[in-house]
């Protein structure tokens, strides 16, 4: 298996560098000859696999420029991937991006190319292919996949939390299960970041959740270190972000814990205890 896998990669490498060389030919509008040959392909596909994949064959090869043609590639890529066949697959996705790189297709192609790449082992080759990935041209299940093998494949703490936090915006609406277990797997990883990591992490979020969660992070460490005035500053910023119910309780006690040790502070008096006991327990967990 893994010989077949590393297959795709220098297949793809050595596509690409044939593909390098010259510009791709621009595409055509599709005569309606193309547009008929074309539907019935893609009708014999569905009744007869093996027929309608030689259809599509026949015609790529017979109009390689329409506007047709790399939807004709997607289709057979796709066709590789239902019968395991990654290396035929990988062919039809670097078509499509050798040939078609500004079409329709090209986007679900580097997608597609890029996951293979993953899945054997090339992550360099993956990470190119992401890099150059639009994601507005992507359908919205497309863009999710990309988004966790963004994630999935960044090489540092701070981008996988950046990807992470476009996971969770795409699964905003699914099912509460699936954004509680993001939710869970962006708090262990914020748990592991240092206080610098916090800030660039919360700079590449800018607003959306959880930069919040972030900025709450950052508030609690300032806390736990006696920064009143750092904590207060990063509550005040949090306050200003979208954030989940969940963390919503969690923003209270600390406003509360800081109001509380701001009274200390000015009355220049020890707490008593049943003042100290009134103070929520850090979150500890990861704390540098």
């Amino acid at each position: 298996m893994r010989n077949r896998q590393s297959c795709v990669g220098a297949l793809f490498a050595i596509l690409l560098l044939q593909g390098c060389a010259t510009a791709p030919a621009p595409e055509r509008p599709a005569a309606v000859e193309e547009q008929r040959a074309f539907e019935e392909a893609r009708q014999t596909l569905a009744k007869n696999r093996k027929a309608g994949i030689r259809q599509l064959e026949n015609f790529v090869d017979n109009w390689p420029r329409s506007s047709l043609a790399d939807d004709a590639a997607y289709e057979l890529a796709q066709a590789a991937l239902a019968r395991g066949d990654r290396v035929t697959a990988a062919k039809w996705f670097t078509f499509v991006l050798q040939r078609h790189r500004d079409g329709d297709r090209s986007d679900s192609s580097r997608l597609a190319l890029a996951r293979l790449e993953s899945e054997g082992g090339n992550a360099d080759d993956a990470r190119r292919l992401l890099k150059r990935l639009r994601f507005s041209q992507l359908e919205d299940a497309e863009r999710r996949d990309a988004y966790r093998l963004r994630a999935d494949l960044a090489t540092s703490p701070v981008e996988r939390v950046r990807w992470l936090a476009s996971v969770r915006a795409a699964d905003a609406d699914g099912p509460p299960g699936q954004l509680a277990e993001i939710d869970r797997e962006i708090d262990s990883l914020l748990d592991s970041l240092s206080a610098e990591e916090l800030e660039r992490a919360a700079e590449k979020i800018e607003r959306r959740i959880p930069a919040a969660r972030v900025r709450l992070r950052l508030a609690e460490r300032a806390l736990n270190a006696g920064d009143l005035r750092r904590g207060s500053r990063e509550l005040e910023i949090a306050g200003r972000l979208d954030i989940a119910p969940a963390y919503a309780e969690v923003l209270t006690k600390l406003r509360q814990r800081v109001e509380l040790q701001t009274s200390f502070a000015e009355a220049d008096t020890l707490p008593t205890f049943s003042e100290l006991a009134s103070l929520p327990a850090p979150h500890t967990q990861g704390a540098s």
